[in-house]
C-alpha cells in the first residue's frame, strides 16, 4: 500500500486519455494498426480525484500489450464511460485474443502467452510484467481489472472500473 501514499489529484480522464493515445499513434501507425477513443457521455468532461501517473502506466501497459500482439491491420478501441457506480475504461483490440484459460495467469509476473512457435520478435520481447504490473495498480487503487470477450467476438477486451468516491 506504500504506492499510494500521498495525494489524489484531480485528473481529467478526457484529457489523460487524448494525451496517452496520441503518444502511442506513431507507434500503432508504423505497425498499420488503427487506434480509436470514445467517450460516454461523449460531450461532458469525465473528471475524478487519483493518481495521475499510475493510471497513465496502466493505460500505457495496456496499450502497449495490445500493440505488440496485434497484427497489420487491426484495431484497438479505448473507451471511457462515467457512471454512478464509478469510471469504466475498456481497451479492445481484434488481435489474437487471449484464452480464457490463460486470463487468469496473464496477470501473474513473468507469465507470457507468446510461447507459441509463431510469436513474432516483439511479442517474444515481452517480460510478462505488463498486465501483472496494471492488475496490481488497479487492485491498489480500489479498482477491478477484467479481460474478457470484446463485443465483436474476436481479440481481447480489459475493463478497468475505478471508484470515484
Amino acid at each position: 500500500r506504500e504506492l499510494l501514499r500521498g495525494d489524489r489529484s484531480p485528473i481529467n480522464l478526457r484529457l489523460l486519455l487524448n494525451e496517452t493515445v496520441q503518444l502511442w499513434k506513431p507507434q500503432a501507425e508504423r505497425k498499420s494498426i488503427s487506434m480509436a477513443l470514445s467517450f460516454d457521455p461523449e460531450d461532458r468532461e469525465i473528471t475524478m480525484l487519483g493518481h495521475s501517473e499510475l493510471l497513465i502506466q496502466v493505460m500505457n501497459n495496456l496499450i502497449d500489450n495490445a500493440l505488440r500482439y496485434c497484427p497489420a491491420g487491426s484495431k484497438v478501441h479505448l473507451h471511457a464511460l462515467q457512471s454512478e457506480h464509478g469510471l469504466q475504461i475498456s481497451v479492445e483490440d481484434n488481435g489474437p485474443g487471449i484464452p480464457a484459460s490463460e486470463r487468469p495467469l496473464v496477470v501473474r509476473r513473468f507469465y507470457r502467452g507468446d510461447q507459441s512457435p509463431n510469436a513474432q520478435p516483439e511479442q517474444a520481447a515481452g517480460s510478462g510484467l505488463g498486465l501483472a504490473i496494471a492488475f496490481e495498480i488497479m487492485t491498489r487503487l480500489g479498482g477491478r481489472f477484467e479481460i474478457t470477450d470484446p463485443v465483436s467476438g474476436q481479440g481481447t477486451r480489459i475493463e478497468l472500473m475505478l471508484p470515484t468516491d
